[in-house]
């Protein structure tokens, strides 16, 4: 089991009821974005989505463009004489112009479509995110961005606030409830209490790579009273997965 298992729908609705053109899902680590929207991915089998996972490469903005080209090609809602597939992705800077002509196939399609952007949070580089920047900037009614990142994106959202057109998710919303705790433990398996449940979760404050780390750690054969009793920041399991998550 693992929190994508769960049916948040709590969190998914906030994603499927009229959408807004930007979508902000910001939280640290381990809060369970990539497996919330993953979810919601699978649920939307209606919904034209193209899927991108940023990493460190993507700073040089050839790639970054190569990646959601192909993205958008892979959707296959893009006809086959489609100019979309004539695009060759810049190889440095990005002349709005090129972006324009990208989302004028975007629009062309009529439809709605969703471009999920995960992980942005591993962008830096100055000129590829200020690609991103113009292509929030003038993205067609249809199209809708759903961004995920650890901290704040600096691609020009707080314009966008003002006009209305961010919707937010961050870590008070994604963190487990009490009930999503206790349906996240009886799906592992795991002999926790009720009162075990009510503890961890307070410990945890609901954060989803904790509440994972203690599962794997009962069904690996600790006795559940006593992991809880010792479970807190400083458990060994805790630290390794910030150590290599977040300080890296």
């Amino acid at each position: 089991a693992s929190p994508l298992d769960l049916r948040r729908e709590r969190l998914i609705d906030v994603l499927r009821v009229d959408p807004a053109p930007v979508t902000l899902v910001c939280a640290p680590a381990g809060s369970g974005k990539t497996s919330l929207l993953a979810g919601w991915a699978a649920q939307s089998p209606d919904r034209t989505i193209a899927w991108l996972t940023l990493d460190r490469h993507d700073n040089d903005p050839g790639r970054l463009w190569l990646g959601l080209i192909e993205a958008l090609r892979a959707t296959e809602v893009f006809p086959s004489d489609s100019p979309l597939h004539e695009l060759h992705a810049p190889a440095d800077e990005v002349d709005p112009g090129f972006v324009d002509a990208l989302l004028h196939e975007v629009a062309s399609v009529g439809e709605p479509l969703w471009i999920v952007l995960d992980d942005v949070h591993a962008l830096w580089h100055r000129r590829a995110i200020a690609s991103l920047e113009v292509l929030l900037q003038r993205a067609p009614s249809n199209l809708h961005l759903v961004i995920s990142a650890r901290a704040e994106p600096a691609v020009g959202l707080p314009r966008l606030r003002v006009l209305g057109a961010v919707r937010e998710l961050r870590s008070r919303e994604l963190a487990f409830t009490l009930e999503e705790t206790a349906e996240l433990v009886r799906r592992h398996e795991v002999g926790f209490s009720t009162a075990d449940v009510e503890v961890l979760h307070a410990r945890t404050d609901g954060w989803a790579a904790g509440l994972q780390i203690a599962c794997m750690a009962v069904a690996g054969g600790e006795d559940p009273g006593s992991f809880v009793a010792r479970f807190d920041g400083d458990d060994h399991e805790v630290a390794d997965y910030l150590l290599t998550e977040v300080m890296a």
